[in-house]
């Protein structure tokens, strides 16, 4: 004989609240297959097995909403995942820039309060609405393969060995640079300033191993650039 569960047993067995349980009933996401004679709910091993479905997709970051569209057979359910993990992609990212603007704004180098600081909270501002509006394909057309990383790395041995921003091959770097935040801002210039401008007044870019001496140099060599013709010197 198969074995049955009241809902307070299976509150115990799964650590929900029996006002979860009954919440679950009432929108159709578990149903209880049977009922005592007096009328109380009994769930059996299949809707147990349910359950516990349910409790990893929640843990998963599922709405209930979400987790009732998948049928009982699982079809479906990778979808659903993959389009929950974009979403949670688009929060991170999101999460990020606030983290960064936040960093800018009250870090131990932000501006202080005045016509800087409100020209910083303008160019982050721009900065955020370009991200949430430019189309995701800007990294398939980067002009370089080399990553903020590298690109930094690159730059780091040349500030040690002391080499003028006017070498040719801080100038190529500054002009992969160049094209990376031009291609990031799809040309806007009112980006690609309120970036300098957000440069400038930066901490730190840990993530991509950047520091505000490192960005002054680069800053510097961007500067050098601008007075040059659009062919990369022999060096």
């Amino acid at each position: 004989m198969d074995q049955h569960w009241k809902v307070g047993e299976l509150a115990d067995i799964s650590g929900l609240s029996v006002r979860a349980l009954h919440h679950y009933d009432e929108i159709g996401l578990l149903r209880p297959s049977g009922r005592t004679p007096s009328g109380h709910r009994l769930y059996s091993e299949a809707d147990v097995r349910r359950l516990y479905r349910i409790c990893a997709l929640r843990d998963l970051g599922l709405a209930l909403n979400e987790i009732a569209a998948i049928r009982d057979d699982g079809e479906g359910v990778v979808d659903m995942l993959r389009e929950h993990l974009r979403h949670v992609e688009t929060q991170l990212r999101d999460l990020t820039l606030l983290r960064a603007r936040l960093e800018l704004a009250c870090g131990e180098d932000a501006p202080a309060e005045g016509g800087d600081f409100i020209e910083l909270l303008r160019a982050m501002a721009l900065v955020s609405t370009h991200i949430k509006r430019r189309d995701d394909r800007v990294e398939a057309v980067a002009a370089s393969d080399v990553s903020w990383h590298d690109l930094a790395d690159q730059l780091r041995r040349h500030v040690v060995l002391g080499t003028p921003t006017t070498d040719g091959d801080v100038i190529l770097l500054a002009r992969i640079a160049r094209e990376k935040i031009s291609n990031f801002a799809h040309g806007d210039a009112e980006v690609v300033s309120a970036l300098a401008r957000m440069r400038k007044a930066s901490p730190a870019l840990d993530s991509a191993g950047w520091d505000k001496a490192l960005l002054a140099y680069l800053d510097e060599a961007l500067d050098k650039l601008e007075h040059i013709g659009p062919q990369a010197p022999d060096g």
